[in-house]
């Protein structure tokens, strides 16, 4: 009887709580769109045992791993991405540190393994400030290294969606703007390495605080300024909190300026715009000023090693990675013949998006709209080489002057996804064939370009005095375009279809319909593009592989501390088994370390080292 009466009791507690899942899912289904989506993107952490991380590279290219037969590859472990080895050199030993240090209840203030002893907090990347690092407190170094990478994709899509509502668009069109930041160029090249894009995520959280604090009178917005800059501060990078900076007042000055529903109290909102900064700054200070005190007196100061790079600016030519991510090859599949590095330039954000981004601009542009357009010219003016761009070098801005230019695509990447959420509204909103011209146009440059690509290589195909390497580079671009072109033409016949619906049927609700499958079909596309875009670049290294015991580091590890390992075991990557170093690699280690390393290996002062802090003359008395 009494089980009899529970279970009458819990069919409507069960009825209530269904009811309350579908009210809540009704008004949050985005949330979850992206979230599912972000889940797809990491079906290699939930079902294969991976972790988001080039562990490949670990064990493929580095002695003593390589000394060592791994089961399942006889010959040798392949690499999937050999230009981001950072993550495991850098990064991932040093929140692994951090972590350490904090669950033992200590602050991170040095570091012992490195450069025979070096400053930990002070160096930045190291991002031991950082709040979201609490989850080392929680789980294990691999665990939250991936919950960490995951946290990036979700927190820049969701943030990115939040901006985009409080601007008055479309939840599609603002879910669309959140997956083309999260999964675009910048956000994924770095996604690795936890610190640019974790400062990145927080901008457009960041304008969403200061847009409400400008247009509503809850004060409450003048206190969460100041713990985003935090956040953004302490995330381990020093250009993108930079780019954010001038982004974040720039914003402020345009919104009180132009917007109308701002009250008659312009000047004071302009004051508390700088004074939440000024606060987010003292929050910071912790990081800040060690680091500042740091910079000064390192090796970064007078490295030379970014004008090798033609200071990181995007060749002309590469105004394609916009386009055909992949035009000049890719790294992953060891066919990329463009010039410099390709992990640096990667930019792009969907080929709809960008579609949408080129239908808006023929359209009646919006008051805040407008800012985005702006801001979109100024990165793309200092990311080319224009005689703008070379201004931080030449008048050797402090932190600019020594950084790579490539760094401001963060800003180009946002402001694209930003107005191509702008454009899909639009859309939306009145259904303008024009959208469908801009379509059929890319498909015409796409069209052109390869069958100008197609000719060449059938007329190199004959016995001309063709160098073999011009004809399989262009086979490269050519095959490359293929999946925009596949995408543009999917979207254009569902178009025409909508289109020839739309002039057939009269009922509203069947109208409807085709309007919400056209759009679904716009994010799926988009969804899917932005995957396989991502997935391709992205190594998921195996867990075995993560940091592995080898008979060398064995023999090291029963010997008895302390001592110190010089060469043998690559810069960074001893620290994981607990080894002592006088070297190191660090961008901003101290110049002193440099010039020791100078008077070890050549007995003077003058031979300085750069990023890498290596012994060569190991029978130095020193």
């Amino acid at each position: 009887m009494l089980m009899y009466m529970n279970m009458k009791d819990l069919k409507p507690r069960l009825a209530n709580f269904y009811i309350r899942f579908l009210t809540w899912t009704k008004g949050n289904w985005p949330f979850l769109v992206i979230i599912f989506i972000a889940l797809v993107f990491f079906y290699p952490v939930l079902f294969q045992k991976r972790i988001p991380l080039p562990t490949d590279a670990l064990v493929g290219a580095h002695i003593p791993w390589t000394e060592t037969v791994w089961e399942g590859y006889p010959a040798g472990v392949p690499i999937k991405n050999q230009e981001i080895t950072d993550a495991i050199s850098q990064f991932y030993p040093w929140r692994s540190l951090a972590g350490e240090f904090w669950r033992a209840g200590k602050v991170p203030l040095w570091n012992f393994y490195m450069f025979n002893g070096t400053p930990f907090l002070a160096t930045l990347h190291s991002a031991v400030l950082y709040p979201l690092n609490f989850i080392y407190l929680l789980f294990r170094d691999e665990n939250a290294w991936s919950i960490l990478v995951f946290l990036q994709i979700v927190l820049s899509g969701i943030f990115t969606y939040i901006l985009l509502r409080s601007f008055k668009l479309r939840k599609e069109a603002s879910i669309l703007g959140g997956l083309a930041f999260a999964f675009s160029g910048y956000m994924i090249a770095w996604l690795e390495f936890t610190t640019g894009g974790h400062a990145g995520l927080w901008l457009p959280l960041l304008l969403y605080f200061e847009r409400r604090l400008i247009l509503s009178k809850d004060f409450r917005y003048f206190f969460v300024l100041p713990l985003t800059f935090f956040m953004i501060f302490t995330a381990g990078d020093f250009q993108v909190p930079l780019y954010i900076t001038l982004t974040y007042f720039m914003f402020g000055i345009y919104e009180v300026i132009f917007e109308k529903d701002v009250d008659i109290h312009r000047f004071k909102k302009l004051v508390l715009i700088f004074l939440a900064f000024l606060l987010g700054v003292l929050l910071a200070a912790p990081q800040l000023l060690p680091t500042i005190e740091l910079f000064s007196v390192s090796v970064r100061v007078g490295d030379p090693y970014i004008k090798q790079y033609f200071y990181g600016l995007m060749d002309w030519e590469k105004i394609t990675n916009f386009i055909w991510p992949d035009f000049f090859g890719n790294i992953v599949t060891r066919n990329y013949w463009g010039k410099y590095g390709f992990h640096e330039y990667l930019s792009y954000v969907g080929i709809i998006p960008l579609v949408l981004v080129f239908y808006s601009l023929f359209l009646k542009k919006l008051n805040t709209e407008k800012f985005f357009w702006l801001l979109l010219l100024l990165s793309l003016l200092f990311l080319f080489p224009t005689p703008l761009a070379f201004l931080p070098y030449k008048l050797k801005v402090p932190g600019l002057g020594t950084s790579s230019a490539s760094r401001i695509i963060f800003l180009t990447d946002f402001c694209l996804a930003v107005l191509s959420a702008y454009g899909f509204d639009k859309w939306l909103s009145t259904k303008n064939r024009l959208f469908l011209k801009v379509l059929v146009y890319f498909m015409a440059i796409n069209l052109g370009i390869g069958l100008g690509l197609l000719i060449n290589i059938l007329i190199m195909n004959k016995p001309l005095d063709v160098p073999f390497p011009v004809l399989a580079n262009l086979k490269v671009s050519l095959k490359n375009m293929i999946p925009q072109a596949l995408i543009l033409s999917f979207m254009t016949l569902i178009l025409l279809f909508s289109f020839k619906v739309e002039k057939i049927v009269k009922n509203k609700k069947i109208l409807k319909s085709i309007i919400f499958i056209t759009s679904l079909s716009i994010i799926i596309l988009t969804s899917l593009d932005l995957l396989r875009f991502s997935l391709k670049n992205t190594p998921f290294g195996p867990l075995r592989f993560l940091y592995p015991s080898t008979k060398t580091i064995d023999f090291l590890q029963k010997q008895t501390q302390p001592f110190r390992i010089a060469g043998g075991m690559p810069t960074n990557l001893f620290m994981q088994y607990k080894f002592f170093s006088g070297e190191g690699y660090d961008p901003i280690y101290p110049f002193r370390n440099s010039e020791w390393y100078s008077i070890v290996d050549w007995g003077n002062t003058t031979n300085l080292s750069g990023r890498y802090g290596l012994i060569h003359y190991f029978t130095s008395p020193l």
